[in-house]
């Protein structure tokens, strides 16, 4: 982590400063996040409407399983952050060794709690 490479200023700021920063640095690693997002997300997704396609179970897993699919999100843009973004193959290359920590409380617990959006980017 070298806080040189940063490719932006850290300070505080304001609710609306940090939504704007958030969409300013996505657009630089879109691609990235899109690819691992659907390589990650689209068997599971073909699995469920093989199964029943007309069923609304479909959409209830995905939604269920979204910590899982984030996941890749936050490790793009935590490495992209610091000048070092990962390619997609990356970063499916490394799933197994930062999508199942603490997987079950982030499905179960975590997943109706208030906080979810911040306790993510923390584990």
């Amino acid at each position: 982590m070298n806080l040189e490479r940063l490719i932006f200023v850290p300070r505080y700021r304001k609710k609306w400063e940090a939504v704007d920063l958030g969409f300013r640095i996505v657009p630089m690693f879109w691609q990235t996040m899109l690819i691992s997002w659907t390589i990650v997300s689209l068997p599971i997704f073909l699995l469920f409407s093989l199964i029943d396609p007309l069923s609304y179970y479909t959409g209830v897993v995905i939604w269920w399983l979204k910590p899982l699919f984030e996941r890749t999100q936050l490790y793009i843009l935590s490495y992209g952050i610091f000048g070092n973004a990962p390619t997609w193959k990356d970063t499916i290359k490394s799933l197994p060794s930062y999508a199942f920590q603490q997987i079950f409380s982030s499905l179960f617990w975590r997943r109706i709690s208030f906080t979810r959006s911040l306790d993510l980017p923390v584990i």
